[in-house]
This record gives structure tokens, sequence and C-alpha cells, in this order.
């Protein structure tokens, strides 16, 4: 059974807090990752009632020796209207080999750490 990581999720329209992730940001990196280690193939849908979100990427060399990475999440900026009142308590999950959560975070802690080095007091 494959790892699986969680992600607190990150309210619309709030800013970086520290162990929150946007869904748009956090799918970007795992397409990312798994482009790296070769993409073969990759699905998406979405629940229309639940506003839940699944990206399963076949991920390999080769269908033989390919293996799935799953991401399911909520995008809180593609929902309009009342109604989501626990969409931002939500949590994404990442079902992946530990490797791949690894790179994954890797990756979103590196924008993170460009805004504190852009936003730091130069004088201080």
């Amino acid at each position: 059974m494959a790892p699986v990581e969680t992600f607190r999720n990150l309210p619309h329209a709030a800013s970086f807090e520290e162990g929150q992730y946007r869904f748009s940001n956090l799918s970007s990196a795992v397409r990312k990752v798994c482009e790296q280690r070769g993409l073969l193939s990759l699905n998406e849908t979405e629940d229309d009632q639940t506003a839940e979100r699944h990206f399963i990427y076949v991920v390999g060399e080769s269908l033989e020796e390919a293996y799935a990475v799953v991401l399911i999440g909520f995008d809180a900026s593609r929902i309009t209207g009342d109604g989501w009142i626990d969409l931002d308590q939500r949590e994404h999950k990442l079902i992946a080999p530990k490797d791949i959560i690894d790179l994954v975070k890797l990756e979103m802690e590196s924008p993170r750490e460009a805004v504190k080095f852009a936003t730091a007091d130069p004088t201080a």
C-alpha cells in the first residue's frame, strides 16, 4: 500500500500559512514531479456535488514498470456561490511512493522560500 500524505487546504483569498496549500499549486507541483519521472498518462475527474477533484497520474518509463500517483483535493478558487461552508477545512491527499511525496514537498517549499527572501528586510 502506498503512503498517503495530507496537505491542509489554503482557504480561497487567504495568504500563505505554514502547512497550507492551494490545490492549484499542489496539482502543478505533482504534475511537474511526475513529468520528471515519466508521465505516461493523466486522468482528471471532478465531483460536481462535493467539489472533490481526482488526478490519477500513471508514471514510469513504460507501462510494464508504471505506478500510480493519486491526488485528491478541493480547489476553492473554482467554487462560486453559497453552500460551501466547510470547503476551506477539507484536506488534500497525495497517494504516492515516498520519494514522489518528498519531491512534491520540496517543489512546494521552493516558491515559499523565494517569497520569504523577496519580502525580507534588507537592513535586518
